[in-house]
């Protein structure tokens, strides 16, 4: 086939395919990663005890359990911050639980948490996945946040047995 027939076939054909309204819309997925310097079982129960979630998660946990389809409930005294369902729970692996952002004044679909949590001999890797379909409001709300800031608190409170401070924004 000649190289001008060619590229106006290729032209043609993506010109149709960024014009089909079906095109399902990108689903935003943020991840993150840390290595910490503490035993397995110690990064383990930070993540999977509800109350240990206050020294390094972003709002206390006032209603948590590992087990699969258990509620979850995260509020600070003023208001609701996060409502859940713990969606898989298996030690050696990770954690994964659904969330939805309820004290921010919209409402959105629930996002998807996992946090994979691997033995790596001296240290753990703890690896976050945070999908929002559908969610657009509640992604840009963790890129402001950031998933670097919730694991550096974990990583510092499991190594230290002591809660990181929340650093201060830029104004």
């Amino acid at each position: 086939m000649a190289p001008r027939l060619l590229s106006s076939l290729l032209i043609a054909a993506l010109t149709a395919c960024s014009a089909t309204p079906e095109a399902p819309a990108r689903e935003v997925v943020y991840q993150a990663q840390t290595y910490i310097a503490a035993d397995y079982e110690t990064v383990w129960q930070a993540i999977v005890d509800g109350d240990q979630h206050a020294d390094w998660f972003t709002a206390p946990a006032h209603l948590f359990n590992a087990e699969r389809g258990a509620a979850l409930r995260w509020a600070t005294p003023e208001r609701e911050v996060y409502s859940g369902e713990m969606l898989h729970v298996e030690r050696g692996r990770g954690v994964a639980w659904s969330m939805r952002f309820m004290g921010f004044g919209f409402s959105e679909p629930s996002t998807e948490l996992q946090i994979l949590v691997q033995d790596r001999g001296p240290v753990v890797q703890v690896l976050v996945r945070h999908a929002f379909p559908g969610a657009p409001q509640s992604a840009a709300l963790v890129e402001r946040g950031g998933w670097d800031k919730v694991l550096a608190r974990l990583k510092t409170y499991a190594e230290t047995g002591s809660p990181m401070p929340w650093p201060e924004e830029e104004g």
